[in-house]
């Protein structure tokens, strides 16, 4: 078969060239994200079920019923 050709836009990496220090250190972050990850789905948890008639916020109401008048008071003090 013929020579590998490399992608468009891709360098030509020649033979014991390192990368560059930003790919390292993006490669690095990715394993750890992918360790934690890993981490979190096999470390084990319980959900606390919580009573029904407990809600842990008030509920609020889009109607205006109940609310007081809201409006703009404008006080002179130039007497």
């Amino acid at each position: 078969m013929g020579k590998a050709v490399p992608f468009r836009g891709e360098p030509e990496q020649k033979e014991g060239q390192m990368l560059d220090a930003f790919v390292i250190e993006e490669l690095k972050r990715r394993e750890r994200l992918e360790e934690e990850r890993r981490q979190d789905a096999e470390r084990p948890f319980l959900e606390i079920p919580l009573p029904e008639d407990v809600m842990p916020y008030p509920v609020e109401s889009e109607s205006d019923e109940g609310k007081p008048d809201r409006g703009v008071i404008v006080i002179d003090f130039s007497i």
